[in-house]
């Protein structure tokens, strides 16, 4: 359940970083 959770917020941290590099690219 700890794995999962960690991995969740992980995946989320990891679009948000994906979103910001995509606004600030153009």
């Amino acid at each position: 359940m700890l794995l999962r959770c960690a991995n969740s917020s992980n995946l989320l941290v990891f679009t948000r970083l994906i979103l910001f590099f995509y606004f600030k690219l153009p």
